[in-house]
């Protein structure tokens, strides 16, 4: 039995590495990951545990050393927890991120008008909304 949990693992090790060799953030198929989640999930916990290191290895080693601490916490807390509960801890998570951005640049706004800098506003005609951006393209 220990032998074919070796040989499973292994299989598993080589199809993680291809795929890790053949990642493209740009080609992601939902439907792939989807059907790999109900038909080998230990392949799927491999192939995401390999996606995150290799995200988290494109930027700068500050940002990098601070997504592995966040990925850390939010496994720590999912950790025994149903799905329900793991996307509940995730999205709690992104909203306190989405909170600190905002705090962010609230200050960075404030820091701005504090230097009085004698910039127009953008006419409401000349400034494109998301849905003209859209539209356009």
């Amino acid at each position: 039995m220990a032998g074919l949990w070796k040989i499973e693992a292994i299989q598993t090790s080589h199809r993680v590495a291809k795929f890790m060799r053949q990642n493209n953030a740009s080609e992601f198929d939902f439907d792939d990951w989807a059907g790999l989640y109900l038909e080998n999930p230990q392949e799927f916990e491999a192939r995401r545990q390999a996606t995150l290191m290799i995200e988290m290895t494109r930027g700068s080693s500050e940002n990098a050393t601070a997504s592995r601490a966040l990925l850390d916490a939010y496994e720590k807390a999912a950790k025994g927890c149903s799905p329900a509960q793991r996307m509940k801890i995730a999205s709690e998570m992104m909203m306190e991120s989405a909170h600190q951005l905002s705090a962010e640049l609230q200050i960075l706004k404030q820091t701005l008008e504090q230097l009085d800098l004698d910039v127009p506003a953008p006419d409401s005609d000349s400034v494109s909304s998301p849905e003209q951006v859209t539209s356009s393209n």
